[in-house]
């Protein structure tokens, strides 16, 4: 950040500076001693003077350390700065990915549909042969009964197939439920991750 860099340059000027101004104040501070015990005459102005210069260079050296607090306060805010964006990235990046995951398994969900689709056609198809396996055994068994004592063998037969078919027709029913279920359970899922995409983004 260039406005950061400049504080931080401009901080290290008045630290130079003042460091400098410091020193020929502690000078100043020992010559006014100095001239002090030497010349008693002028004991209570010279008092005056050391005092003021003593002030002087006190609150030199607090403007440099405030100008070092400064400095290193400007470094915290440029690296939580840096922190920051870099936090950003991440989210957004994991973001992205969630949002790439989201369209994979909608995807294969949209295409999971479709194969439950060929499956229900196939369903039919085993719905549409017991029924009429179911029907073709109930003949069979009117001619069975016809035949009378003849027919017995070929009566228990023709009713174990048309019970048969009658659990094939309750088998089909049950895995078309179940297709049915899950192709809707599937895309509320999609609907409800789109909605966690959006707000994500949003955010």
């Amino acid at each position: 950040n260039a406005f950061v860099v400049k504080i931080q340059d401009t901080m290290r000027e008045v630290g130079a500076t003042t460091d400098q101004v410091a020193s020929a104040a502690e000078e100043l501070s020992r010559v006014a001693n100095e001239t002090r015990a030497s010349v008693q005459e002028q004991g209570s102005e010279t008092d005056q003077i050391a005092s003021a210069i003593n002030e002087m260079a006190a609150t030199i050296q607090q403007i440099s350390g405030n100008a070092n607090e400064v400095e290193i306060s400007a470094s915290d805010a440029d690296r939580m700065a840096r922190e920051g964006g870099e936090t950003i990235s991440s989210a957004q990046g994991a973001v992205n990915k969630l949002s790439e995951e989201i369209e994979d398994t909608a995807r294969s969900i949209n295409a999971l549909a479709e194969k439950s689709d060929e499956i229900q056609q196939v369903l039919d198809v085993i719905h549409a042969v017991t029924e009429q396996t179911n029907l073709l055994a109930l003949n069979a068994a009117i001619e069975a009964a016809r035949a009378g004592e003849h027919g017995r063998g070929f009566s228990v037969v023709a009713d174990e197939v048309r019970q048969l078919a009658k659990r094939s027709a309750e088998s089909a029913d049950q895995i078309r439920t179940m297709i049915d279920g899950f192709v809707t359970e599937s895309k509320a899922s999609v609907e409800r991750m789109n909605k966690s995409r959006n707000r994500s983004t949003e955010t």
